[in-house]
């Protein structure tokens, strides 16, 4: 009897578990999803959009220094949301590429 009712233990705690697992599965799929930051982008002249991306790199010397950079895909992790400040965005005339320049 006393090996029966381990059974039994044994079962009611997994299908415990399974019915928690299938509610959990069933609220995430109904959960909303959160907005994804949209990355700041130039238009340039030749009318192909590009996003501002930026990062810290570390140079030979042991020095850390922030980059700035535009892709033409969103890259995730690197994306930036806005210009930083002291910044402006020119293009370069023959390629067309937005570069960031710091103001005068």
């Amino acid at each position: 009897m006393n090996l029966l009712q381990n059974i039994l233990s044994i079962r009611k705690e997994k299908l415990s578990l399974l019915i928690q697992t299938c509610n959990y599965i069933l609220l995430t799929d109904y959960l909303p999803l959160t907005p994804k930051a949209m990355a700041y982008s130039v238009t340039n002249s030749k009318g192909q959009t590009y996003y501002l991306h930026g990062k810290m790199v570390t140079l030979r010397g042991g020095r850390k220094q922030q980059i700035y950079y535009f892709a033409r895909e969103e890259k995730g992790k690197d994306e930036l949301e806005a210009m930083p400040d002291g910044y402006k965005v020119v293009e370069n005339k023959r390629t067309g590429l937005p570069m960031l320049k710091k103001d005068a």
